[in-house]
């Protein structure tokens, strides 16, 4: 609000240098700071928007990254996990279909994750 303040202030004389300066009665200045504001409001409306999208984007991508490089170092096999399974194909946006099958889908999330196949012979859960 404090900016916009700043702009209606500066539009203002602006609009008062411009009276001092002319022959004539040419208004009383610039009145319409009401406009001035809501413009200010909507451009930081539109900005917060887009900052917020741009986070979305890249923490999605981060996050996908971070958990490829975790399963790829621990050889976690992703056959066992279908809950992880499946909020991965969610955050991914890969769409599951009703002919899917657990394995089906898993080989989707590892194509658009770059992970080769799971090493055979690898424990359907760890111990930790």
């Amino acid at each position: 609000m404090g900016f916009a303040l700043q702009i209606y202030l500066e539009v203002e004389a602006l609009g008062e240098q411009e009276q001092a300066t002319s022959a004539g009665p040419s208004g009383t200045g610039f009145t319409n700071w009401w406009a001035v504001i809501g413009v200010t409001v909507i451009t930081m409306l539109a900005i917060a928007v887009l900052l917020s999208k741009i986070n979305r984007y890249f923490s999605g991508k981060i996050f996908v990254e971070h958990v490829r490089f975790m399963i790829e170092t621990h050889g976690y096999p992703l056959e066992s996990d279908e809950g992880l399974v499946l909020e991965l194909g969610r955050i991914m946006r890969i769409p599951r279909t009703e002919e899917d099958t657990v394995e089906s889908y898993v080989e989707k999330v590892r194509a658009k994750m770059n992970i080769g196949p799971s090493p055979a012979g690898t424990p359907r859960r760890r111990p930790y």
